[in-house]
């Protein structure tokens, strides 16, 4: 039998601000040893309904914090089994370096058919998006 659903739903707004000083550090380019250190900057964070949009898959869905849990769960032990074989994959070739190769290796070893493949493509895709990205 299902469990029972509650028919109250509780939706809680929080914004949270913070400021942060930054110091940029400026190398000349001759002269590795000479920094120059440049004022502090200071950078205001906030996170609330703004960032939220950005964070929302789809609007009046949720997820209980059980299926988080055991989501992130099933995230963290992924992750642990693609880093070992990775390793593996390493000592095998005989490298000190784990590349993308060894962790695509491992993906296609641990993931059947078109998951892995799938899987590989979007792996690739979100560096494509971070490297491009200015942060």
């Amino acid at each position: 039998m299902p469990p029972k659903r509650s028919a109250k739903v509780v939706v809680s707004k929080k914004v949270v601000q913070e400021t942060v000083q930054v110091s940029i550090q400026k190398r000349a380019k001759e002269d590795t040893a000479d920094i120059e250190e440049l004022p502090l900057k200071s950078i205001s964070i906030e996170e609330g309904e703004e960032a939220k949009r950005h964070k929302t898959v789809h609007p009046g869905m949720a997820i209980s914090s059980k299926a988080m849990t055991l989501i992130n769960n099933y995230m963290a032990d992924m992750f642990e089994r693609i880093a070992n074989e990775a390793t593996t994959l390493s000592k095998y070739n005989k490298r000190t370096t784990m590349s993308s190769r060894e962790i695509q290796g491992a993906v296609k070893l641990l993931l059947p058919g078109d998951l892995g493949k799938h899987a590989i493509a979007e792996g690739n895709k979100a560096v494509t998006n971070h490297m491009s990205s200015d942060h």
